[in-house]
């Protein structure tokens, strides 16, 4: 009784561990999600992070030839569109932890 005790606290410990590995592997991934979307014209372009986080604005020469509004507005866009597809990266590698 005692060595099967000891074979299933094994079993146990060696899944703890696959669950623990698997979890660091998640993590690690989530924190180097970086999604990059280009405006329409491609005068901006935006790189967000898996919490939608803007890490770069590159800008073109183009946006001298925009209102502020026009400006305002592409920006925002972009980093939106970014910060979806950062969400949509993040929302598939959870739904792939979770599926194993």
């Amino acid at each position: 009784m005692s060595s099967d005790g000891s074979a299933g606290v094994d079993v146990v410990q060696a899944q703890l561990r696959s669950h623990a590995e698997r979890l660091s592997r998640l993590a690690d991934n989530l924190t180097a999600i970086r999604a990059t979307r280009v405006s329409a014209e491609g005068a901006v372009t935006a790189v967000v992070d898996g919490n939608g986080s803007l890490r770069e604005l590159r800008l073109s020469g183009a946006i001298s030839a925009m209102t502020p509004d026009e400006f305002e507005r592409i920006v925002v866009d972009t980093a939106r569109s970014a910060a979806r597809e950062a969400f949509a990266q993040q929302a598939a590698m959870i739904e792939a932890f979770n599926t194993v």
